[in-house]
């Protein structure tokens, strides 16, 4: 006697259905840059230098770290100056163009990179 036969609904995603978390993923893993108010872009940049092997994502890194050190000292130096004076506006256009709205269309970039073909 045959034993009867009976469907198992299948446990593994589709492929529409590891497209659109790879997508989520990704844009959780952008979104963390603006979050962040640029503080993580050059921790995500080090994540894609070392995803992709990109010598250029590692050099933006380091182009980072060293505005962030910067902007850091800069701002030290500014101790006892007035925070109406025109050096506190240049720190915060660096910090906010630079760092925070630069690093998180960088990372938005590479976000398409970074989640294609379930990597």
């Amino acid at each position: 006697m045959l034993a009867p036969v009976t469907f198992k609904p299948s446990t593994s995603p589709g492929p529409r259905a590891s497209e659109g978390r790879r997508t989520l993923l990704g844009l959780v893993w952008a979104s963390l840059a603006f979050l962040t108010f640029g503080l993580a872009v050059p921790f995500l940049l080090a994540h894609a230098a070392y995803r992709l092997r990109s010598r250029a994502q590692a050099i933006a890194v380091a182009v980072y770290c060293a505005v962030w050190a910067g902007v850091l000292g800069f701002r030290a130096t500014l101790a006892g100056v007035p925070t109406g004076d025109w050096r506190w506006s240049v720190a915060a256009a660096v910090w906010l163009f630079g760092l925070w709205v630069g690093g998180t269309f960088h990372v938005l970039l590479l976000r398409d990179r970074m989640f294609r073909d379930g990597r």
